[in-house]
């Protein structure tokens, strides 16, 4: 097959390039010849990564922006038919495909495809198997859904004989994609504004895996049970590879678990009873055991030795958003987190008490929808901590309702006997902070939203 994809020297304009999925598509069709443009209401203030390759950006959604010799309109999930672009390639016949039917298209391009689904954990696990690629040398692309933290250079694509990518539920986004070996880490109702019930979830899940290749494999998570109801199902020649952090029965499990003083675990992985390999992580947490071993099993059975697979780890330093380091402002150790359901939250909270400090919690609700539905546990989870500030809920994509918001999420935890309290702004809570920087704390800022800032105007 032809590296180019079958694209090269097209006009590609992308609406909402500035997704970490979307200007990684941008970055691998500028870097094989396309003419590559786009726009986002959120572009960064450093553009030095499109500058470099050419890419045109535009900070506004207009239909002037579209190119005259405009070959294929990209879009993200975040816009409608609506779009003021969107409308124009209509008009004017201009191919329009999602950001999932573009990626898939690219993806099919590949002879070995590996992909990373879940509910929690695809962008830590799809990171590590990507550095893991680039440290061996190997002729691979990829496409994940934050920043890479890694020792190694991580170009976004320098050949075509492995794509790893991220595969997002989603708007069933993920049914696009075809995969050789592809991961289910766990599955739990998310996203309620497209999905109705639980079960809903586990169809979807079930048509990405049964969208593996003929006789390719499907590492599952054994130790979460809606993953192994759809490992039941899928088609007899998938070859079901097994995971667990506790069952010396799965294929993939580990021993001798231990965590250093920042949380981060060490472990001697077992493939098919036999000792593999001593892993080391870099990254924190106990969740990131399984989110290892079933990294460690996909790569395996993609062809990559144990010693590529430890080294490559050992380089691996983490993914953006993820427990991630910021800075110290006095006795206070900030960190931001993406973290917006409440497994997830409650990962955060219980590795960042292995740091053995007080935890307080920055949280930035994600969508009105979610919250409304996911609440009590949502407090629940947040409880664990022992300070909990409320912002408010970042909307999204979505309308105020005016039926739910941050101070009854507040209210919730403190009547599940948790320490809760709203503050209106970011600045609010960033002042608050410096009247406490005398204590030994640990700060997350945490959500899938703009949360983030209150962490970077003290680590600028």
């Amino acid at each position: 097959m032809s590296y180019d994809y079958g694209l090269k020297g097209k006009n590609i304009f992308m609406t909402g390039i500035a997704g970490s999925s979307m200007c990684g598509i941008a970055y691998i069709l500028s870097d094989i010849g396309c003419n590559v443009s786009g726009s986002d209401r959120n572009l960064p203030a450093d553009r030095s990564a499109f500058e470099s390759r050419g890419i045109k950006v535009y900070d506004k959604h207009e239909a002037s922006n579209i190119p005259a010799d405009c070959d294929i309109l990209v879009y993200t999930a975040a816009v409608d038919s609506s779009n003021p672009e969107v409308a124009e390639a209509r008009k004017r016949g201009i191919e329009i495909l999602s950001r999932a039917q573009f990626l898939g298209r690219v993806i099919d391009c590949f002879d070995n495809r590996i992909g990373i689904s879940g509910t929690h954990g695809k962008s830590t696990t799809s990171s590590m198997i990507a550095t893991c690629m680039a440290d061996s040398a190997k002729k691979y692309s990829y496409n994940v859904g934050c920043v890479v933290r890694s020792d190694v250079d991580m170009p976004v694509s320098n050949g075509q004989d492995y794509f790893v990518f991220e595969a997002c539920e989603y708007r069933d986004s993920f049914l696009n994609f075809r995969s050789d070996v592809a991961i289910i880490l766990n599955i739990e109702l998310e996203h309620l504004d497209y999905f109705n019930n639980l079960e809903q979830v586990l169809t979807s899940f079930k048509k990405f895996a049964n969208n593996i290749s003929q006789g390719g494999n499907l590492v599952i998570n054994m130790d979460d049970s809606n993953t192994k109801a759809v490992a039941a199902k899928v088609r007899p020649d998938i070859n079901v590879v097994t995971c667990s952090s506790t069952d010396s029965t799965a294929d993939y499990y580990p021993i001798n678990v231990e965590y250093d003083d920042d949380a981060c675990a060490s472990y001697t992985i077992y493939e098919n009873g036999k000792p593999g390999a001593k892993i080391k992580l870099r990254i924190p947490g106990e969740h990131n055991v399984i989110n290892s071993l079933c990294a460690c099993a996909a790569m395996r059975k993609a062809g990559l030795s144990w010693g590529e697979i430890v080294d490559g780890i050992a380089k691996f330093r983490g993914s953006g958003r993820r427990f991630d380091f910021k800075c110290n402002v006095g006795s206070l150790a900030i960190y931001d987190d993406y973290a917006h359901h409440p497994s997830e939250i409650r990962a955060s909270i219980n590795t960042a008490k292995k740091l053995k400090k007080p935890v307080c919690v920055v949280f930035q609700p994600h969508t009105f929808s979610r919250t409304k539905h996911l609440m009590k546990d949502e407090a629940a989870a947040l409880s664990l901590a022992d300070q909990v500030i409320m912002v408010d809920i970042y909307a999204a994509r979505e309308a105020d309702p005016g039926d739910i918001n941050s101070q009854m999420v507040s209210d919730l935890i403190n009547r599940k006997g948790g320490n809760s309290v709203y503050m209106a702004s970011f600045a609010e809570v960033q002042e608050y902070l410096k009247t406490v920087a005398h204590e030994e704390k640990t700060v997350i800022t945490m959500g899938a939203g703009d949360v983030y800032k209150v962490a970077d105007f003290f680590a600028k």
